[in-house]
């Protein structure tokens, strides 16, 4: 950002402003010769009222009296006074505002004088300039809606079922098709972090990798068998795929005795018929196909704001989320093998850190001032749902009990108000 210069002025004071990269600003102020000996005469009110002098009660001794006495205090307290005076009327002047009271440089008074004025320069960090955001300038493309069928209805209901199901341990045999499977899956190529501890598989085509089901099948508990992951279907062929060399423990071999599907397992679940039931699996099942397709078009709304809006930051603020993510991948480092370090190494480059950090940084003021614009708020009744909703689901991973009350409010609030701001983006914004 190239500096730019603006000028304010008043009957006190005139005030030259430049703006440096990093939202740095600078005040070079001049202080009218009326200005500077007003503070002076100020300066003997705030000495008088401190000083006792012997024949005068507090506060009452004769002016040329405290300035024969105490003219070292008197010129201190003065110049404290310009630089107080002037910077609060600069702050008021030029609505220009420090970003935090740690954002400010010790003040450089270059002259006093009660006959020609006063000189000073003050930098400091102020809030980015944020650029306004209309979403009507945004033009966001809606993803085919995922169309739920009976297929969809009946596998729900059937995952419902497994989930109130009987399990009876199979240990005489070995895995045949139809069975269900308890897996420990590790990484051969990363052993310090396993994809799945006990997890349960349904050995069928259609519910595990074909090339996994063909490894369990006709294999026992506690057997060890390793081989590695293929593409399975087109998405896979599509996206950017890499096998990964797995090793595979079967941990447990059980068949399901599932309840039977009539209006006494529908109360098991809350309801009152299986009719009932199925229709709300089903209404269930559109709410997650719509919540996809607006997550998606939350996305695409990120996406925008971080590509098209480009705006200084405040450099303190780079720094430090940049120090705190370096740590976080030296962290990362510290557990890796040489070949992962490689990949770290080339994925988190200093540019391509640089870069997140300020996209992400720059994602925090547009969405905050597109909420303030707007008036986008979170109610209490707001959080107590969603908390509910995460206690529910805790594999959201958002909060755990080992977190402090108001940490968990916060993060509440800050995902609400994000998911929030983003829907007001994706309701105003065009979409094709």
């Amino acid at each position: 950002m190239s500096t730019a210069s603006q000028e304010f002025k008043n009957d006190n004071l005139s005030i030259q402003t430049s703006r440096e990269p990093g939202c740095r600003v600078k005040f070079d102020i001049n202080v009218s010769p009326l200005a500077a000996e007003a503070a002076y005469r100020k300066a003997i009110k705030n000495i008088k009222k401190e000083v006792s002098l012997p024949g005068f009660r507090k506060g009452k001794a004769p002016d040329a009296i405290i300035l024969q006495n105490y003219d070292k205090h008197i010129d201190s307290e003065w110049r404290d006074l310009i630089v107080k005076t002037a910077f609060q009327e600069a702050l008021d002047l030029t609505k220009i505002y420090p970003l935090n009271e740690n954002s400010v440089k010790r003040p450089n008074l270059k002259s006093a004088s009660r006959e020609e004025g006063c000189e000073l320069t003050i930098e400091m960090e102020v809030m980015p300039e944020i650029p306004q955001v209309d979403p009507k300038d945004m033009t966001l493309t809606k993803p085919k809606r995922k169309d739920i069928v009976q297929e969809d209805v009946d596998n729900a209901i059937m995952d419902l079922r497994l989930h109130h199901a009987e399990w009876a341990d199979v240990t005489d045999r070995e895995v045949q098709e139809g069975d269900y499977v308890d897996l420990d899956v590790d990484n051969i190529d990363d052993p310090e972090n396993p994809l799945c501890r006990d997890m349960r598989f349904e050995a069928s085509k259609g519910k595990m990798g074909n090339w996994m089901l063909k490894l369990v099948l006709g294999k026992q508990i506690n057997d060890v068998v390793e081989g590695t992951s293929e593409k399975e279907t087109a998405a896979d062929a599509d996206a950017d795929f890499k096998p990964t060399n797995c090793r595979i423990t079967i941990k447990s071999i059980r068949t399901p005795q599932l309840p039977e599907l009539n209006d006494e397992f529908a109360a098991k679940v809350g309801l009152k018929t299986i009719d009932e039931l199925k229709s709300r699996v089903e209404e269930d099942l559109n709410k997650q196909s719509d919540e996809l397709v607006q997550t998606a078009l939350r996305t695409q709304a990120e996406q925008f704001l971080g590509q098209n809006y480009d705006f200084d930051i405040p450099l303190s603020l780079f720094e430090g989320e940049k120090k705190s993510r370096l740590q976080r991948i030296q962290q990362l480092k510290q557990k890796a093998t040489p070949e992962q370090i490689v990949k770290l190494e080339e994925k988190y480059t200093d540019e391509s850190v640089s870069h997140d950090v300020l996209t992400s940084l720059r994602l925090f003021f547009l969405t905050r001032k597109i909420a303030d614009d707007n008036k986008i708020q979170v109610s209490q009744d707001e959080i107590m749902q969603e908390m509910m909703q995460h206690l529910y689901n805790p594999q959201s991973g958002l909060i755990d009990p080992s977190m402090e009350a108001d940490e968990i409010r916060s993060k509440l609030y800050l995902n609400i108000l994000d998911r929030k701001i983003k829907d007001f983006i994706v309701d105003n914004a065009n979409i094709k």
